[in-house]
C-alpha cells in the first residue's frame, strides 16, 4: 500500500479509465520518507476496487492529449504563451 486515489473517471480521449492519487513512501517502521521521481517510477502500481486489483501504470505528469486542431488550440491557452498577441 503507497496511497490514495482521489479521482477516476474514464478518459474517452484514452479509451480507459484514469485515476488520480497521491503516493506515500513509508519506511518499514511507517515513518513518511522523501517521495522522489526514482521512487515513484520503481513501483509496480494496482488499483484495487471492490477487493479486484488492477494493474495501473504511473505517470509524473499530465498526458498531451491528442487534438483534432493542434494549432487552434495551443493558441487558446495564453497562460502557456510567452508572449500574449495583441487583438
Amino acid at each position: 500500500y503507497v496511497g490514495l486515489t482521489t479521482t477516476t473517471a474514464y478518459g474517452f480521449t484514452f479509451k480507459k479509465q484514469v485515476c488520480l492519487g497521491f503516493v506515500k513512501n513509508l519506511d518499514s517502521e511507517g515513518q513518511a520518507q522523501e517521495v522522489t521521481t526514482e521512487f515513484v517510477l520503481s513501483g509496480n502500481y494496482e488499483v484495487d476496487i471492490a477487493g479486484v486489483r488492477y494493474s495501473a501504470k504511473v505517470n509524473l505528469h499530465s498526458p498531451n492529449l491528442p487534438t483534432q486542431y493542434p494549432d487552434k488550440e495551443r493558441g487558446a491557452y495564453l497562460a502557456t504563451r510567452e508572449e500574449q498577441v495583441a487583438s
